[in-house]
């Protein structure tokens, strides 16, 4: 068990920090990473993300202070996923102002948020086979988190 590697692909080093990591233990509610399969079993709508992950080839997902990555099969994979989980959110959401300037950003935002949505904002970035999921209770912040984001993954590859 101690020989067991929590992130062997350094899968977390891809996902932007929101706010300083505090010092100690890591927490595992705060940052991990899985496989599919481990994923799946704490995942709301299991089967909508099973067929997702099935049909887009997603093999680990890691998680970041709010932020959520995915690694699909390839690049192709990566823009399907991203266009699944806009158009399974359309129903609560709509499409809003990605960040200037930045390719491969789609943003949604909830259509009527209630004062328990704390982070109403997503933008959903794609950069070749990542897909990275951040929100915020502001559209400006979540459109800056998203610039951070695809400038992470573009300087990571």
């Amino acid at each position: 068990m101690n020989d067991l590697v929590a992130d062997p692909d350094d899968l977390l080093t891809r996902v932007v920090m929101q706010y300083p990591a505090p010092i100690g233990t890591p927490d595992v509610n705060d940052a991990v990473v899985y496989t599919d399969r481990g994923y799946l079993l704490l995942a709301g709508a299991k089967s909508e993300t099973s067929q997702r992950f099935e049909k887009t080839g997603v093999d680990a997902v890691a998680m970041l202070q709010g932020s959520i990555l995915a690694r699909t099969r390839d690049d192709e994979a990566a823009k399907t996923y991203v266009d699944d989980i806009v158009a399974a959110n359309l129903d609560r959401n709509s499409e809003s102002t990605p960040p200037s300037g930045v390719p491969d950003v789609k943003c949604i935002s909830l259509t009527n948020p209630s004062p328990l949505d704390e982070k109403p904002y997503n933008c959903i970035v794609r950069y070749r086979r990542f897909v990275v999921v951040v929100n915020s209770a502001q559209e400006v912040d979540v459109q800056q988190k998203a610039a951070a984001q695809y400038a992470l993954l573009a300087n990571s590859q």
